[in-house]
């Protein structure tokens, strides 16, 4: 059996509580230790833990799911928004039956922390969510989030995941999460037409992903558009007659069989049928184990003529000879072409 470690994390104490009845007794009935364990532990904060635990539990079973410990809130169809939302609510409520009981309070913060950062979380996929939380400035967003920060620290949460991300680290990457999406959200192009569709088992394949809004970070199973073996090859026809700026991102995550590509090609056009060349870049793909996202773009000093733009980014097909699996066929995964 294995728990948290020396770390704390979601449910830690009544999870390590729980192991040890079972390695005592495999056959004790979980749910009569976890209720009297949740008596003492969260004392009239109980029913409310114990409901979030139940539903959370109904809900995974209803859609079908079964946990793996890498997955991510973005991808866990049973960490449905209006659940968690209720449950947030119900939280909070009991910590003020415990207002002369500090410890106790301390728990039930510690059971709705996880909650936020799920929705959170969730809330990065969601375009109009994101459009809404544009709308202050990252560091009023900062100053409002902190306080998640600050929460974490004072329930012992000192990592967010098992490589030692911080939550002050977590804050910080949220907030320049937000910047990029307010510079995407600029974009005056439509839904792209991709040449060679991208694979449906990221973002169902579905090339919105490139010009939605929702920036893509380091971890390729969200907010990317992946090519295996394949060249990203995209064309965008544009809201206005000019253009001044053009950009798009690529992930890096070797490990993951993904690479930047080779080279990016940018090409306008006035009619959609005859391209002119803007821009080729020359990306310099080198042995590198760190997750990365490079940005690569071209500013014009004077707006120019175009209604459509055309993005290539030409994959290097096969892992490198200097890679463990070299000679399968890799990946390159993008995400927001802003134009404007």
């Amino acid at each position: 059996e294995q728990g948290s470690g020396g770390s704390r994390s979601e449910f830690s104490d009544m999870r390590a509580y729980l192991l040890a009845k079972l390695m005592w007794n495999p056959k004790t009935n979980m749910d009569s230790v976890l209720l009297d364990f949740g008596k003492g532990y969260y004392g009239a904060g109980q029913p409310a833990v114990w409901g979030y635990i139940h539903d959370l539990t109904e809900q995974l079973q209803r859609v079908g799911n079964r946990l793996w410990i890498y997955n991510i809130p973005q991808n866990e169809p049973f960490l449905d928004g209006d659940l968690l939302g209720k449950h947030l609510g119900k939280l909070l409520d009991a910590e003020t039956l415990l207002r002369g009981d500090s410890v106790r309070r301390r728990r039930l913060l510690a059971a709705r922390l996880p909650i936020s950062f799920a929705r959170v979380e969730r809330a990065k996929t969601d375009s109009l969510f994101m459009q809404d939380m544009l709308a202050d400035s990252p560091e009023q967003f900062r100053k409002a989030f902190q306080s998640f920060a600050e929460n974490c620290r004072a329930v012992g949460f000192e990592s967010l995941h098992e490589m030692g991300y911080s939550p002050e680290q977590y804050v910080d990457d949220f907030v320049t999460f937000l910047e990029k999406g307010r510079v995407a959200l600029r974009s005056t192009a439509f839904a792209p037409v991709l040449d060679t569709p991208a694979s449906p088992t990221y973002a169902k394949g579905n090339a919105n992903e490139l010009t939605n809004g929702c920036v893509g970070e380091t971890d390729y199973r969200y907010n990317w558009l992946g090519f295996q073996g394949a060249d990203l090859k995209a064309t965008v026809q544009m809201k206005t007659d000019s253009i001044t700026h053009i950009a798009v991102s690529f992930l890096q995550d070797q490990q993951s069989w993904v690479f930047f590509p080779e080279r990016v090609v940018f090409e306008i056009s006035e009619n959609g049928t005859f391209f002119q060349q803007a821009q080729e870049e020359t990306l310099d793909i080198r042995q590198d184990g760190k997750k990365a996202v490079k940005t690569v773009e071209v500013r014009f000093s004077e707006p120019r003529a175009a209604k459509f733009v055309r993005v290539t980014g030409v994959n290097v097909k096969t892992c490198p000879a200097w890679h463990s699996c070299n000679g399968n066929p890799c990946w390159i995964f993008a995400d927001e072409i802003v134009v404007y």
